[in-house]
């Protein structure tokens, strides 16, 4: 939780896990990162896709959306997955999304989510949390570097892909 000024006003941000109810702003700001990292490969016609996918990770066990809220209103999302890997030292999170509402961004809402998944990281005795960052073709790579590295985040190399299902 956390007190910001927005503008002219004050907002009480508030940060907790994602409820069955809230997957569908889970998605939509899902949506948002990808249509604005990647312009010409998402549309926001696909936005439906997104929003029912997430929908259906409600009863995933190791997956964990968690949201932001100004009083009642959603304004971002962030999600996690645990993963395993010899190089870890047992289970670790791998962070999968992060969207914020335009109009909220710069007031300190990502940092309250990466702050409330880092605690909750720590409960579940996962000793890191990962990422992968935006590709390197995205505009806003120095802005999502410099507030993944003021959060906590270390660069530790590029991530790959290989698509197995087109």
């Amino acid at each position: 939780m956390g007190l910001k000024t927005a503008g002219p006003h004050i907002m009480l941000i508030k940060v907790r896990l994602a409820e069955p109810e809230d997957y569908k702003f889970v998605g939509e700001m899902g949506a948002l990162t990808l249509i604005e990292t990647w312009p010409n490969d998402y549309t926001v016609e696909q936005t439906h896709f997104f929003v029912t996918n997430a929908m259906t990770l409600v009863d995933v066990p190791t997956f964990w959306a968690f949201v932001a809220f100004d009083g009642d209103a959603p304004v971002g999302a962030m999600t996690v997955t645990e993963a395993w890997a010899t190089h870890s030292l047992g289970p670790f999170g791998i962070v999968q999304d992060i969207g914020i509402i335009p109009e909220y961004r710069a007031y300190g809402v990502g940092s309250l989510l990466i702050n409330a998944m880092k605690e909750f990281a720590f409960d579940r005795g996962w000793p890191t949390l990962e990422l992968v960052g935006p590709p390197p073709d995205a505009a806003d790579i120095p802005r999502a570097t410099k507030f993944f590295n003021g959060n906590g985040f270390n660069v530790i190399g590029p991530a790959m892909q290989a698509v197995v299902i087109p």
